[in-house]
């Protein structure tokens, strides 16, 4: 089974709200001010981004007690589809059963989900978006790709498609679903 070589856990006492971190090249897995259910969230519920709303259950300080986790694969991580399968989340799942007892239970539920589609029957795109004319195949040294998340916004340039919609869950507290088949940036 896939397990992490060397890895710390520990409390985080900073009163801080903001988190960061993730899985990084070398086989790296760091965040800081991770609660529980966002651990949990990113070892068994991605490609969508913290949908937290799907985990149910769990101790009282689930979401108020905070972990800074530091992690080291023997090497870079195995390439594979980004799943709950993935060798990386299999690894934070490890991590997680060992050192903090984690058990999880999955079961299928019915519920509502946002479907993003087109809302014209032509399938063209509305005036607001429009596709980048950024070069997304040599993006320069200091990268413009990518996306800032602020209260009440979500701003991109040059994004693919599938992470935005991987990202709108954490905002909207359902699973959302892209149906637009639409490629490129």
């Amino acid at each position: 089974t896939y397990r992490f070589e060397v890895a710390s856990i520990k409390v985080n006492k900073s009163g801080e709200d903001r988190v960061s971190g993730g899985f990084l090249p070398g086989g790296l897995y760091r965040v800081s001010n991770y609660p529980l259910r966002s651990l949990i969230a990113a070892a068994y519920l991605r490609p969508q981004v913290n949908p937290g709303f799907l985990i149910e259950g769990g101790p009282e300080w689930i979401d108020s007690a905070r972990f800074d986790i530091e992690a080291r694969a023997a090497g870079e991580f195995p390439t594979a589809p980004d799943s709950p399968n993935a060798p990386r989340r299999v690894m934070l799942q490890n991590l997680l059963a060992e050192r903090v007892g984690l058990k999880v239970h999955h079961e299928t539920r019915q519920g509502d989900v946002y479907v993003v589609t087109f809302a014209r029957a032509d399938r063209k795109l509305g005036p607001e978006l429009q596709a980048s004319t950024l070069d997304c195949v040599a993006p320069p040294t200091r990268s413009p790709f990518g996306v800032k998340l602020a209260p009440g916004s979500v701003i991109g340039n040059g994004v693919a498609l599938t992470p935005l919609m991987n990202l709108l869950p954490r905002f909207v507290d359902r699973i959302v679903i892209d149906e637009t088949t639409l490629a490129g940036r």
